[in-house]
């Protein structure tokens, strides 16, 4: 593969753009097509842009690919590098099991490799199943790096590929493992930038506050969805930074600058370098943050590293000036302390409300206040407080366990003393007030308790509003509940002595009709009887007695049946079965008639009363036409309680039936055959009458109970 003394490049020159970037289109249709043929008819990918243009599911298809380029850059630390050909660079990984990479892959080595492609961290790379696929050409000068701009830097445009950049060294951190971390961070057009180089035996110090251009591998950091979080730049040694403006040899030799001096306009100072300023610590956080005061104002050093520091010390502070939240502060700043325990300035007394208009940032001052919530996590303490209208907060950091807050009650009122921090409105660059503020504690003893809290508070005073609520509203339930209770249990009291009452009153009359009427007709009946005995008698006469005598013994039936029919629902009270029962007992106790019952009366379903009463009234009637009218011997009564249904039977084995369902011929004031019918019919039930083969008769009553 025959190199150019300089390697071209892709990325298109600003001048002559319309030209250019036309002819990039074509270039890049030209090779989406190859791609697109190439995958159809299996052939290998030979350009470096194919693979970086991959879509997303020939991502994961592991196409083939056979391409030359050189290498750009190796990795000290795994089995990868970067190669570039005419068209892009790649990122080139090594199967783990064909470790470790041969020695002659560095930057500058013309190489031939075959694998495939395969979806990367942040865009499609290249894996080479084993070292067969890695193939030495020889050697060839590196590419013009590409400089950086923070677009690309943060875009991860030019991720891969060789690139410089220009900028101030803020910090060199001291890796915790080769090449682990990154060496040196460089600000460049108000961006961030991570240096990976290889440990150096003096290391990177003498580079901090130094302008320098470094010229590696542009790279990033990236989250697990793929986007970039961070800008790096992967370069190897000394020899890829070059010092445009050294560091001064002493930074705390530097000229000394007052707080109140800081980012204000001074047309000989040199941007983005450290300064110097001095003065006492009012409060030190462990996360690097020392809030400085010389003399009127204030101002937060964001050291590198925990502060050696603590509150009263007299300090020199050089750092990077920058702004946050429109207050300025040093960023990347480092300390030296030259004297302890010096007088701090006194706690200004402030009203909430006038804070914003009186008061600077990070001035030390106290209010009174009302504690309103407390919120704890593992590092700080909040308070949540409430001044002359103003909800502000005051912060303590330091572990929950050695912050004696816990015994602050919601609705004390504190006296407090601490740093002022105020907040501005967001998205605005106009010069505008705070809309708030909070406090920053330095130590515990900064919080006085000047007054507990009333047990009347709100939260109380609403629980036992709602528990005397909540007792008057079970007090009218209840309430509510018993007199529906006892309307209830009075209806039912009323009912009950509404029954009893008749029910006495059918059984008086039943005893006087008994007593008199009944017995009068028996008397009348032993007169005749003694008229027919006393002598011969005409015959016209002996059939005039006849006559009366039947008569005299139709109005005692008919007495005997009002006494039956006021008495008969008082037996009911015994259940229908034992009122049936007692019934069919008192019409065949004078005959040879006998009588047996079949009942099955086990459904739970409650019968009304007006159904037992007729259900025992179509009993007595139909026995009383089986004794009467078919001369039966034997009766049997059926009655059962099922499926939401009442049913009764009544068989004889008389030998008068004749199948008709005309009433038979029974005295006036006898229901008969029609009557039972349409007692049965009346309920909304089903009455059948069946001759039997052989002689006798049934009668079958069902009748509907509602569930």
């Amino acid at each position: 593969m025959k190199l150019p003394p300089r390697w071209p490049h892709y990325v298109p020159s600003i001048a002559r753009p319309g030209q250019r970037v036309w002819s990039l289109l074509i270039l890049l249709m030209a090779f989406l097509a190859l791609g697109v043929r190439a995958a159809r008819v299996g052939l290998p990918i030979t350009h470096a842009r194919e693979v970086r243009t991959l879509n997303d599911e020939d991502r994961f298809a592991r196409l083939p690919v056979h391409l030359q380029g050189i290498v750009l850059y190796r990795y000290p630390t795994r089995a990868s590098f970067i190669l570039q050909d005419e068209t892009d660079a790649i990122f080139v990984d090594l199967d783990p099991a064909a470790r470790p990479l041969p020695a002659e892959i560095v930057p500058g080595a013309l190489l031939e490799i075959v694998g495939v492609a395969k979806e990367g961290k942040f865009a499609p790379d290249i894996l080479v199943p084993n070292r067969n696929g890695l193939h030495f050409l020889g050697t060839a000068p590196l590419p013009e790096p590409i400089p950086l701009t923070a677009e690309t830097a943060l875009t991860g445009v030019l991720d891969v590929h060789r690139v410089t950049a220009e900028g101030i060294v803020r910090r060199a951190p001291k890796p915790l493992k080769p090449y682990g971390t990154p060496s040196l961070e460089v600000v460049f057009e108000n961006t961030r930038l991570f240096v990976y180089l290889m440990p150096d035996k003096n290391g990177w110090d003498d580079l901090v506050d130094a302008r320098i251009r470094v010229t590696g591998v542009g790279s990033g950091s990236w989250n697990k969805y793929g986007q970039i979080t961070a800008p790096c730049v992967m370069a190897i040694d000394r020899r890829d930074v070059t010092v445009l403006k050294p560091a001064p040899p002493d930074p705390f030799a530097l000229p000394t600058k007052s707080v109140a001096e800081v980012l204000r306009y001074r047309p000989d100072d040199i941007p983005g370098h450290r300064i110097h300023t001095t003065g006492v610590v009012l409060h030190a956080l462990a996360d690097g943050q020392v809030f400085v005061s010389n003399g009127a104002q204030a101002i937060c050093a964001e050291c590198v590293g925990a502060p050696n520091a603590t509150a009263g010390d007299v300090i020199d502070v050089v750092g990077f000036p920058a702004v946050r939240e429109r207050r300025p502060l040093l960023e990347d700043a480092v300390l030296q302390v030259r004297a302890h325990h010096a007088p701090l300035p006194a706690a200004t007394p402030q009203s909430a409300a006038k804070i914003a208009e009186h008061c600077k940032d990070y001035e030390l001052v106290q209010v009174d206040a009302v504690l309103v919530e407390t919120q704890r996590s593992e590092t700080t303490t909040d308070l949540l407080l409430q001044s002359e209208g103003k909800v502000f907060k005051a912060v303590f950091d330091g572990p929950v366990s050695h912050v004696p807050f816990s015994d602050l009650k919601i609705g004390s009122t504190l006296s407090l003393t601490g740093l002022v921090v105020f907040s501005f409105p967001a998205r605005t660059t106009q010069a505008a007030l705070p809309n708030g503020f909070s406090l920053l504690l330095r130590s515990p003893s900064d919080v006085r308790i000047l007054r507990q809290p009333s047990w009347w508070t709100v939260r109380r005073l609403l629980g036992i509003l709602s528990g005397a609520l909540a007792l008057v509203v079970i007090f009218a339930l209840w309430n509510h509940f018993l007199r529906v209770r006892g309307n209830v249990q009075r209806e039912i009291i009323r009912a009950q002595a509404h029954r009893e009452a008749t029910s006495e009153e059918r059984a008086r009359l039943a005893r006087e009709l008994h007593d008199t009427l009944e017995q009068e007709f028996v008397g009348m009946t032993r007169q005749t009887e003694a008229l027919e005995h006393a002598g011969p008698l005409t015959l016209k006469a002996h059939k005039a007695l006849g006559e009366l005598r039947q008569m005299l013994q139709l109005s005692r039936d008919n007495a005997r049946r009002a006494v039956w029919d006021l008495r008969d629902p008082a037996l009911l009270d015994s259940g229908l079965e034992a009122a049936i029962r007692n019934a069919v007992q008192r019409l065949v106790s004078d005959t040879p008639v006998s009588v047996s019952f079949q009942v099955d009366m086990r459904a739970p379903t409650r019968i009304p009363p007006n159904v037992q009463v007729n259900i025992l009234r179509l009993a007595q009637e139909a026995v009383t036409n089986a004794i009467k009218h078919s001369d039966a011997k034997a009766i049997e009564v059926i009655l059962k309680h099922a499926d939401g249904t009442v049913e009764l039977g009544v068989k004889n084995d008389g030998q008068n039936a004749d199948g008709s369902e005309a009433p038979l011929k029974t005295p006036a004031g006898h229901f008969g055959i029609i009557g039972m019918r349409e007692r049965c019919e009346k309920l909304g039930g089903i009455f059948e009458f069946h001759p039997q083969p052989g002689g006798g008769a049934s009668v079958r009553a069902q009748i509907p109970v509602a569930e």
